[in-house]
């Protein structure tokens, strides 16, 4: 039975030995960098580890330190979830870019980061980790109306302590490789270390009193990775937090089909009077509707009716509020079904869409995260009581009742999508300005070839970061705006500045032209922001190739007759005359270079023989997304539906809205394509609540659970 006081001792305990449990963490992490054994592999990775060890030796303390506090916030949170939940923050009137959370290549690699030291830990710890948690749900009782689950955001599951030592790795600022060196090593070296915390923990609550978590056979109505059942403790219905990493939402076959007769058929072979025994499964906290009366649907019909409403009413995917509206619906469904048999039959009657459809919308946002779903609900308790008072229900109502949902629904995708509006124009413009920089660097390429030779510095920047200065102000100002015109123009006047001058009178057109050359390019740095040390880095290489070139030092005389210099093929004095199509076939351009590939952000982990496939594969999949498609995304380190509410007109840039922080998510198509390779982003394809309901009820008869 629940004891909320052995609970708040457990988690007083777990937030103090937070500090040394954050120690153990990194100490294990920091001893899997050094050992030689646990490094075996390519050349590049022994390195990398041999870096990142040296990196984390002496901020180990630091990285502790910042580990232990986030664990205590985690046991903060859990211990407040014990408590009412406070209402949630409303949204902002609209979004900015710098509101809207980017989620670009390099965030969706730190979540696939975090998503392999949760499968580890998941692998290596299961059975410890689901005997702590069936006594932490018995010591819990289950989520309320009033109050959140503890076991549900259980402060050092897998999912939390993967993010928090993420987050806590990079505020110390480590380079990338080093980063993923640590992250690399800190899967089996975390998953090692829980292991051993989560049986001390167990057995500590044994010795406390707690009681044994009980378990039966279940079949799942979403299967796991593999499409197989599992066992879940008796007191949840789903598996232990941050379990089950792989590709979420696959319906597996039981639920996957709808045929309320063969139920009933069922039901009838059941010995006489079983279908009025129907009891509830699940929340315990539910009210399980009348027993309904014989109509001329049949007993056996209605007594099927009732049990499909006992099973939404027991589904704790729901918030408490949802399960009871959707459960005033049912003496009016049961009158239903005395005019129209069609209810019994058809998977897409209006009944069963409303319902699905009220359900699915209220997952989405659930209550003690969105305030969207409280307003959903506050429309939905009117349509539902206008149903329950109809004295003669009818399809129609039905009909009308779905199509206002949706229409609400589709309402509110729109305002959401609306608030998005100025953060979705600057994305156009990001979008537009990374077509134009690969032009805008080769037009640069083809000035500098027919030019002397720069240094090595003002040569990156004028391919790099003054390429993407012309994008940008292409962008925004438009290719004939003054700024614009001189802004292209500065490449040239630039170059004519580096040479020699053939006369006083041409070195004092360059002097006198220098300040605004150097005001202009001042002015293109400020539109990118570009940073302050590589700006004045770039400023200073100019000055004094400025210097060398308007102020030679005197030549020595010679002592004696020189000899002649030897003729040089690349001698800079040569006026050569380029041919920009020649150059172009010649020069094709240095393919790592000109791409957008950085290579330092390359995966250092082993990759699949079929890379290439799988990534062609997830192309091709996000090419046939749709407006609206509801998906299963690892974001910000954890699990979330998200629904796809935008794409640029180049399908560079989606949008996505979900419950988590931001609430609006800007993600480019090399991170989805990363995210879907990695098995962490797929369409949500998992059983509506009908389907999980007919589901749990076939399970409730064939079990003899009457």
């Amino acid at each position: 039975m629940p004891d909320s006081s052995m609970l708040a001792r457990h988690l007083a305990t777990l937030s103090a030995d937070a500090p040394a449990l954050a120690q153990r963490l990194v100490d294990a992490c920091l001893k899997r960098l050094l050992d030689p054994q646990a490094q075996a592999g390519a050349e590049e990775l022994r390195k990398a580890a041999g870096a990142a060890a040296k990196w984390l030796g002496p901020c180990a303390p630091a990285l502790a330190g910042d580990l232990a506090q986030r664990l205590q916030t985690a046991v903060s949170e859990a211990q407040a979830r014990g408590r009412p939940a406070a209402p949630a923050p409303r949204p902002m009137a609209s979004l900015s870019l710098s509101d809207l959370t980017l989620v670009d290549e390099d965030q969706a690699e730190l979540d696939i980061e975090i998503s392999r030291i949760v499968q580890a830990i998941d692998l290596k710890a299961e059975w410890e980790l689901r005997e702590l948690m069936g006594k932490v749900r018995a010591l819990d009782g289950g989520p309320s109306d009033d109050r959140r689950s503890v076991a549900d955001h259980y402060p050092v599951a897998p999912g939390v302590v993967a993010r928090a030592f993420s987050h806590a790795l990079q505020g110390l600022g480590p380079d990338a490789v080093v980063r993923r060196a640590v992250m690399r090593a800190a899967a089996p070296a975390l998953a090692e270390a829980l292991r051993d915390h989560y049986r001390t923990t167990g057995e500590q609550l044994q010795h406390w009193g707690a009681p044994e978590p009980e378990y039966k056979a279940m079949k799942s109505p979403v299967a796991g990775p593999q499409g197989t059942p599992h066992a879940n403790a008796s007191a949840a219905t789903h598996a232990h937090p941050g379990a089950g990493m792989g590709t979420p939402g696959a319906a597996s076959g039981p639920a996957a089909g709808f045929d309320l007769q063969a139920l009933a058929q069922l039901l009838a072979s059941l010995p006489p009077g079983v279908q009025w025994r129907l009891q509830p499964t699940g929340d315990a906290g539910a009210s399980a509707p009348a027993v309904p009366a014989a109509g001329a649907a049949g007993p056996v019909s209605n007594a099927v009716l009732h049990g499909l409403f006992q099973q939404m009413s027991a589904d704790t995917r729901l918030e408490g509020a949802v399960r009871r509206a959707i459960g005033r619906l049912e003496e009016t469904v049961l009158r239903l079904a005395e005019a129209d048999p069609t209810l019994l039959t058809n998977e897409h009657h209006p009944t069963w869409n409303l319902i699905n459809q009220i359900a699915s919308h209220a997952a989405e946002h659930p209550i003690a995260q969105d305030p969207r779903g409280t307003d959903f609900l506050e429309f939905v308790e009117p349509v539902v009581q206008r149903l329950a008072k109809a004295p003669q229900p009818a399809r129609a109502d039905f009909e009308l009742a779905l199509a206002d949902v949706q229409s609400y629904i589709a309402d509110d995708q729109a305002r959401q999508v609306a608030r998005t509006a100025p953060a979705r124009e600057a994305l156009r413009q990001v979008e537009q300005e990374q077509q134009l920089v690969p032009l805008l660097r080769q037009q640069v390429e083809i000035q500098l070839a027919k030019a002397p030779p720069i240094s090595s510095t003002l040569h990156r920047f004028l391919t790099g970061p003054w390429s993407e200065v012309l994008a940008h102000a292409m962008s925004t100002e438009g290719d004939d705006s003054p700024q614009t015109q001189a802004l292209i123009g500065t490449v040239d006047e630039l170059l004519a500045s580096l040479q020699v001058p053939r006369s006083d009178a041409a070195r004092a057109r360059v002097m006198q032209g220098l300040p605004a050359l150097i005001e202009r390019l001042k002015e293109g740095m400020a539109l990118i922001d570009l940073p302050r040390e590589q700006g004045e880095r770039v400023l200073d290489d100019l000055m004094a190739t400025h210097r060398r070139v308007l102020f030679p030092a005197p030549s020595p005389a010679p002592s004696s007759p020189a000899a002649p210099p030897a003729e040089r093929d690349d001698d800079p004095s040569t006026d050569i005359q380029w041919d920009d199509s020649a150059y172009l076939q010649e020069k094709p351009g240095d393919r790592w270079q000109g791409s957008d590939t950085n290579v330092g952000s390359l995966p250092t982990v082993p990759m699949a023989l079929d890379a290439a496939a799988a990534a062609e594969s997830s192309s091709a999949w996000l090419d046939t997304l749709r407006m609206g498609t509801r998906c299963k995304v690892f974001l910000q380190g954890e699990w979330t539906t998200a629904r796809l509410v935008w794409r640029s007109d180049n399908g560079q840039f989606f949008m996505f809205t979900s419950p988590l922080a931001g609430g609006a998510h800007s993600m480019t198509r090399r991170a989805i394509e990363r995210l879907r390779a990695e098995g962490l982003l797929t369409a949500v394809a998992e059983p509506n609540l009908v389907q999980r309901a007919m589901h749990g009820l076939r399970e409730h008869l064939d079990s003899g659970m009457y």
